[in-house]
């Protein structure tokens, strides 16, 4: 194991996962998280990334 401890292995995946748990909380309380996007523009996006992701499934097939 690279010269590393089961103990050791095991302490840097817990700061790896406080790490991830502390991105996750700060981004949850940007305004993008809360929901607070107008529905219009959320219909809007959804529907120009169906497009892109169709066209993208295409793009695949055709190469």
């Amino acid at each position: 194991m690279n010269g590393r401890t089961p103990a050791m292995w095991g302490r840097w995946l817990l700061n790896k996962m406080g790490l991830q748990r502390q991105i996750l909380s700060a981004l949850q309380s940007k305004p993008i998280y809360e929901g607070t996007a107008n529905a219009k523009a959320v219909a809007r996006r959804r529907a120009k990334n169906k497009v892109a992701r169709r066209s993208r499934r295409i793009n695949r097939m055709h190469s």
